[in-house]
């Protein structure tokens, strides 16, 4: 991840994941359900407004 942040620097970069620590602090995350923008924001504000992306995330589906 050290790597990919270093060459993400100063570009607009599109992530598509399902492992939540590779997003986790990038500047705007899009959280799609059935097709459809559901959240957008940065990490700690999505887990602190207790949607789809907190739910995955103390689901323990934030992994490392």
């Amino acid at each position: 991840m050290e790597t990919i942040s270093e060459l993400m620097r100063g570009r607009t970069t599109l992530i598509a994941t399902h492992r939540l620590a590779a997003i986790h602090d990038v500047d705007q995350i899009i959280v799609l359900e059935r097709g459809r923008i559901v959240e957008h924001g940065r990490g700690p504000e999505l887990v602190a407004r207790g949607g789809v992306y907190a739910q995955l995330y103390r689901a323990g589906k934030f992994q490392t």
